[in-house]
């Protein structure tokens, strides 16, 4: 039990830490830039190259076995009367009919239905979930509660940051474009839509037009997605806690002294600084967790 409390001590430093590392991530995008024409999504960037990325694929073209626009709806998710364990044409398992389908299936059918997605390209797929979903959209706006429910905002017009994004996502795969959820930032959940080869972060939260400047940045993947993570990771901060972890380990496994991890971790404090800040003398400490 001693042992522990004095891990527990010794740690604080590091909890510390790792608070002040999780409000470094920026809430804006590596790409710098703006659209010059959003007919063709041409993206100029800040040094002034330019990005053709077009508006993708027309749906039919790839899959001209695909007519029914429920397509997709059929084979994510259960539709009344079928049995709660079944399988897509991929053998994927779709998910179960729930009391909130009685809600959102009519809306999803009425948004398939609602233009012809099959022969329309990805950026007009992506302008029509836009419309449906984003903030200040049909009427969506911010608010609400969180639930684990499905398509909350499509169903109740209300939501937040990650309401928007899931059911943005979600809708997009109804219609044959790619998208995920991520987290740019501690608190925020936005999305990354593949159109052509070229993907873009989409954030449906903001309640601007659908080709804004600043929510809809074309991107790395991999390099965005893992942005949030790999600037703690590299953080001065993160580092600091990286260190105080190793620092500890060495102090527990009698590679050095406690006296020496704590001079390590507090660095501009006296001995009799940390002595007061753990209410007994060094070798007090060290003797408590040899025993």
């Amino acid at each position: 039990m001693k042992k522990k409390r004095l891990a527990a001590l010794a740690i604080t430093g590091t909890l510390v830490a790792i608070n002040a590392a999780t409000v470094l991530a920026r809430t804006d995008h590596v790409n710098g830039g703006y659209w010059t024409d959003k007919r063709t999504l041409t993206w100029t960037y800040d040094d002034g190259n330019t990005l053709d990325i077009g508006r993708g694929t027309v749906f039919s073209d790839i899959h001209p076995d695909v007519t029914d626009p429920e397509y997709f709806l059929k084979e994510y998710y259960c539709y009344p009367g079928e049995a709660d364990i079944s399988y897509n044409s991929q053998g994927q398992l779709k998910t179960p009919y729930n009391n909130y389908m009685d809600e959102a299936l009519p809306l999803l059918q009425e948004f398939v239905h609602s233009f012809d997605w099959i022969h329309a390209d990805e950026a007009t797929r992506y302008e029509k979930v836009y419309a449906r979903i984003a903030n200040g959209q049909s009427g969506n706006t911010a608010g609400g509660k969180h639930t684990k429910e499905r398509w909350q905002m499509l169903r109740t017009g209300l939501g937040y940051c990650e309401e928007f994004s899931t059911d943005f996502a979600n809708l997009c795969k109804v219609v044959g474009i790619e998208c995920v959820t991520y987290h740019p930032s501690v608190n925020h959940q936005d999305c990354l839509m593949k159109i052509g080869n070229q993907w873009l972060t989409v954030n449906p939260t903001d309640g601007t037009i659908a080709y804004s400047n600043s929510h809809l940045v074309p991107v790395d993947f991999d390099t965005e997605y893992n942005r949030y993570e790999n600037e703690i990771r590299n953080s001065a901060e993160f580092k600091k806690v990286m260190n105080e972890a190793e620092l500890q380990r060495k102090a527990e496994s009698g590679e050095i002294t406690w006296t020496e991890y704590f001079q390590a971790v507090y660095p501009e404090k006296a001995v009799a600084e940390i002595e007061a800040i753990l209410g007994m003398d060094m070798d007090s400490y060290q003797k408590l967790w040899d025993e």
